[in-house]
């Protein structure tokens, strides 16, 4: 190749990289987006209000512009799609048709779950992500997936930043709740921006992610000034610390999985892995209970002592009053999980959120119901929905909490075959990289960390849908299994 070649060939490829990183950022930036956003639209005299519906609104219809001009490239460009690909796709295909042939019931549909158009719109946001990342050249998809991740982590950052403000601003004067896992901030019914709230869970299992990443970087970031891997360090102690205060079982059994991972892989010098083990595992969750605890309840008192400063001081019982609302979603929650039909095991279940009932229930109905070829996407949900509540305003909060599970109630026996290969090429490439490449033994960031994320997100889904469903999980899944993918080739 001559250097004019070369330069014309570089680029096409950096603009190349800049075209498809544009589409699978409007991809995942559809996450939870629906069709209600088109229904229920409206001009107002709002202006604000008349721009984040049309922006919530372009996030939804963009999902079908992209995925028909993915497969349009895909065919125009005669791209190769890797065996992994083609299984995940098969997975999603089988959903889309048993979708297609199983009526659902409408009065559930109407009110209490996404519709139609929603479920195949989720699939199809899944369906381009991964032909996206067949489509970009192999020569620079480690450099579009690392550009694709930092625009995750930047994502991360604003996102939990936001949140967790407003979660601990409430916690001043929710004086039942030491946590922040029963917060009326992050409550489903109510939204930010015409959203629906994220989930604590979804929060958590964000901060972990980058608690991954910054733990990673304090130890194998070569060749930097130290006052940044200090940061680096402050903010994987932060992390940490809001991990804990969430309160979320899974990130903190996440943090627990990775410990592990840091403790066994990782290869740095004892004393030193002793020494960040103890200050961004253990300290961040004593200083939590043993300080700020105790400045949260210095704190709350004085706002209540002070509380007739902004109540009504002919009715000294608005304090009361206003903790209460404070502290009607942490009710509901925690009885919530109390409240569990035909318990054999209290106590299991209250550990499990109620998870050992749900996976009963599950093959109950897959039994009862002989729903072996599937239900399409998001079937657990309306499965549950409509055959264990006798009331069709229950609400669609329940899902299968197991990939395996969820994968046989969504696309039956033959979706479930699909997910099992993806598991085990996933398993075998954590593997060599543990064993036979031994990426810890070296000082390079990504590999280390697309690794553990990866571990984490397989863990993570015997308890969740996780990566089967399209969201935030299906995104790191895919980043962290090319990235690795590719790095086991050239390596």
């Amino acid at each position: 190749m001559n250097s004019k070649n070369k330069i014309l060939y570089l680029d096409n490829s950096k603009l190349q990289c800049f075209f498809y990183l544009f589409l699978i950022i409007n991809i995942f930036l559809s996450i939870n987006s629906g069709i209600y956003h088109i229904q229920l639209f409206e001009i107002t005299d709002n202006y604000l209000n008349n721009f984040f519906a049309l922006v919530n609104i372009y996030r939804f219809s963009i999902i079908f512009v992209i995925t028909f001009l993915s497969i349009f490239l895909v065919f125009f460009l005669k791209s190769k799609i890797d065996q992994e690909s083609k299984f995940f796709i098969s997975y999603l295909i089988v959903q889309f048709i048993v979708l297609l042939i199983y009526e659902r019931d409408k009065r559930i549909l109407d009110v209490h779950s996404p519709q139609i158009y929603d479920s195949i719109a989720y699939l199809f946001a899944s369906m381009s992500s991964l032909l996206i990342f067949n489509l970009v050249n192999p020569e620079i998809k480690k450099k579009f997936i690392k550009y694709f991740f930092f625009f995750l982590i930047f994502f991360f950052i604003i996102f939990s930043s936001f949140f967790l403000k407003e979660l601990y601003i409430e916690s001043l004067t929710n004086i039942n709740n030491d946590y922040l896992y029963s917060s009326s901030t992050l409550k489903p019914a109510g939204n930010h921006f015409g959203q629906p709230n994220p989930r604590v869970t979804g929060l958590s299992r964000i901060v972990l992610i980058l608690f991954i990443l910054f733990v990673t970087l304090t130890i194998y970031k070569d060749k930097i000034n130290k006052f940044y891997l200090f940061l680096f360090a402050i903010f994987g102690f932060i992390c940490c610390f809001n991990i804990w205060a969430l309160q979320s079982r899974g990130s903190i059994f996440g943090v627990i999985f990775f410990g592990l991972i840091f403790l066994v892989f990782f290869k740095i010098n004892f004393l030193k892995k002793i020494f960040i083990f103890l200050f961004l595992f253990l300290l961040p969750v004593i200083t939590y209970e043993q300080i700020y605890k105790k400045e949260l309840y210095k704190i709350r008192e004085i706002i209540k002592n002070n509380a007739s400063s902004f109540v009504d001081q002919s009715n000294q019982s608005n304090w009361q009053k206003f903790i209460i609302k404070q502290n009607t979603w942490e009710n509901v929650e925690a009885t919530k999980r109390l409240i569990l039909p035909d318990v054999v095991d209290v106590k299991l279940n209250e550990y499990s959120s109620g998870r050992l009932k749900i996976w009963e229930n599950c093959f109950k109905i897959l039994i009862e119901h002989k729903y072996f070829f599937g239900f399409g996407p998001q079937a657990d949900r309306y499965l549950i929905t409509k055959y264990l509540k006798n009331d069709l305003h229950a609400s669609w909060g329940n899902n299968a909490s197991n990939a395996f599970l969820y994968s046989l109630l969504s696309a039956g026996i033959i979706g479930m075959l699909f997910v099992l290969y993806i598991y085990i090429q996933s398993i075998k490439l954590l593997y060599f990289f543990a064993f036979r490449i031994k990426v810890f033994d070296g000082s390079q960031v990504l590999p280390i960390t697309f690794f553990s994320i990866l571990s984490f997100i397989l863990f993570r889904s015997l308890f969740e849908n996780s990566f089967l469903v399209f969201g935030i999980d299906f995104f790191l899944f895919i980043i962290s299994y090319f990235y690795l993918k590719i790095s086991l080739k050239k390596s």
